[in-house]
C-alpha cells in the first residue's frame, strides 16, 4: 500500500496531478485514419523536497484499412516526450513505429520498433527496442501468441521469446 509518507509523483492525496487525452478518427474524411493526443501534469510528492513536476505529451497518428477481403493492417506512429520523469532531471523522448496485419479475422502479426532517448545531467542514453509477434484466435474467447523482443537499453542488450495462451470468460 502507498502512503502520502513514500513520496513519488502524483502521491498528493489531492487534485494537484492531472492527464487528458483526445482520440479522433476518420481525420478529413479519410477511412481509418486516427489520431490520439496526450497531455499528463504530475504534482511533485508532499514529502519529495526539491522534485519537479512530470510533464508529459504524446502524440499518435495511425491508419487502419483493409488490404483485401481476409487482410487488414494498422500502421501507427507515435512521438512522446516527458519531462523531469519522476520528478528529477530526466526527460525521456520516445517514437514508436507499429504494423500489425490480421488475416482472415484469425491470424495476426505485429512489428514494433520504439526508440528512446533519456537526457539526464551528464549523460545522454539512446535505446532500442523491437518487437515481433504472431497470433491466433481459436474464437469463443480462447487466443494464443509468440513473440519475440530485442532491446539495448542503457548499453545492455536483452532478448525475450514468450508466448502466451488466454481464454476470456464472459459472466
Amino acid at each position: 500500500e502507498l502512503d502520502k509518507s513514500d513520496g513519488g509523483i502524483s502521491n498528493t492525496e489531492s487534485f494537484e496531478s492531472f492527464a487528458i487525452s483526445l482520440d479522433g478518427e476518420n481525420i478529413a474524411g479519410v477511412e481509418g485514419l486516427y489520431y490520439k493526443l496526450g497531455y499528463q501534469n504530475q504534482a511533485e510528492g508532499d514529502v519529495d523536497i526539491g522534485a519537479d513536476r512530470q510533464v508529459g505529451y504524446a502524440a499518435a497518428l495511425g491508419h487502419t484499412m483493409p488490404v483485401t477481403s481476409y487482410v487488414g493492417v494498422d500502421g501507427l506512429i507515435e512521438f512522446v516526450d516527458i519531462n523531469n520523469v519522476d520528478g528529477a532531471n530526466i526527460n525521456n523522448q520516445y517514437i514508436t513505429t507499429s504494423l500489425i496485419t490480421t488475416i482472415d479475422n484469425t491470424w495476426n502479426l505485429t512489428l514494433s520498433y520504439t526508440g528512446r532517448n533519456i537526457d539526464t545531467v551528464g549523460a545522454d542514453i539512446d535505446d532500442h527496442l523491437f518487437q515481433i509477434s504472431g497470433g491466433y484466435d481459436f474464437g469463443q474467447g480462447t487466443t494464443a501468441q509468440i513473440g519475440y523482443r530485442s532491446a539495448e537499453e542503457s548499453g545492455t542488450d536483452t532478448n525475450i521469446i514468450g508466448g502466451l495462451v488466454r481464454h476470456s470468460f464472459e459472466f
